[in-house]
């Protein structure tokens, strides 16, 4: 196996980490650096469609409650990342939400550990 199809086996498995929180924190942080440079490289837009496409094929691929509310999040921290880039009006309001859920989930795991 190629270090490419490495790569892409790896980014396609859904995993919420319910237990490690920095594990999840990074996930995240991953996601919304990942789609702010994808909308930055080419069209907020395209970065957009990519996260919702990407993360609907993993909700369906998993197909149960905790693997799309896994999809959710982290598509809500991708979007995050492209309206970074895409509305300057709404940076302040954006990173005050991604803080937020950002607590939240580390929370929600270390009370898990």
């Amino acid at each position: 196996m190629s270090v490419i199809s490495q790569i892409v086996a790896e980014l396609s498995r859904a995993d919420s980490q319910p237990r490690d929180w920095y594990g999840w924190a990074t996930n995240q942080m991953g996601h919304a650096f990942s789609f702010m440079a994808l909308a930055m490289l080419f069209a907020p837009w395209i970065a957009a469609a990519l996260a919702v496409t990407k993360e609907t094929a993993d909700g369906i691929k998993t197909n149960n409650r905790q693997g799309w509310r896994d999809c959710a999040t982290d598509l809500f921290f991708s979007l995050s990342g492209v309206a970074l880039v895409a509305v300057p009006a709404w940076q302040i309001p954006v990173l005050i939400a991604v803080a937020v859920a950002l607590a939240a989930g580390i929370v929600k795991r270390l009370r898990a550990s």
